[in-house]
């Protein structure tokens, strides 16, 4: 009996360890990815799950890919990040400054959606942000610049005395954002229901939200997702 005890403990303790052990499989060109340059992951409300990468972006049901690029009305083919609304749209962050969105099954850009149009710069955006009413506002890099884009029918580029704007928070009279490490809150002004920047209202010092992305066997990790299931 003690054998069989002994015996039976090797063999869980062996499984415990293997179960213990991550599983990793590498997804590669080869496998139908756009690109083995993956700046982000993203899963939509669907249950897909989309990189962005250097050459376009791919979307993954679990076993194939399906890829898109400029051709197919991406805004640009290097796309850094990917944010979903609340009308699940799926929206593509480019490094040329050319936003794009994707919609029950088509891309929108500059050439079929007039509020893209006006939204175009050569600069890069941030995450936005999404108020209560749908409405994005996403701050820029390069450019002193905040984009606005409205479910009602608005958008524009406005003036901002900053680079590097993450948009942190939104109301009905003021914007609070990030910017190079000092938290900012101007008061909003609004005509013909577009805003604009008005009075600085308080300034501190933003927080840091990040953290580090872990490492696989050696890989660089730009972004991680787990996914749900």
């Amino acid at each position: 009996m003690t054998r069989i005890l002994i015996s039976l403990a090797l063999i869980f303790s062996t499984l415990l360890g293997l179960a213990q052990k991550p599983f990793y499989r590498n997804f590669t060109v080869e496998d139908g990815l756009v690109s083995s340059t993956v700046y982000s992951i993203h899963q939509d409300m669907n249950g897909f799950i989309w990189f962005t990468t250097e050459s376009g972006v791919s979307k993954f049901d679990g076993i194939f890919f399906e890829n898109y690029g400029r051709e197919d009305g991406l805004g640009d083919n290097e796309i850094f990040s990917i944010f979903e609304d609340s009308q699940n749209r799926l929206w593509f962050f480019p490094f040329n400054g050319r936003l794009s969105y994707f919609h029950e099954g088509k891309l929108f850009n500059a050439l079929n959606d007039t509020l893209l149009d006006r939204l175009e710069i050569n600069s890069i955006f941030e995450k936005p942000f999404e108020d209560h009413q749908g409405c994005l506002w996403i701050g820029t890099t390069r450019d002193k610049k905040i984009a606005y884009y409205s479910p009602a029918g608005k958008s524009i580029l406005f003036k901002a005395p900053h680079k590097n704007i993450q948009i942190h928070e939104v109301g009905d009279t003021y914007i609070e954002f990030a910017s190079k490490g000092k938290l900012l809150r101007y008061a909003l002004e609004w005509e013909n229901e577009l805003p604009s920047l008005g009075a600085l209202l308080e300034e501190g010092l933003a927080k840091s939200d990040a953290t580090a992305n872990p490492s696989i066997e050696g890989y660089q990790i730009s972004d991680y997702l787990v996914d749900r299931e």
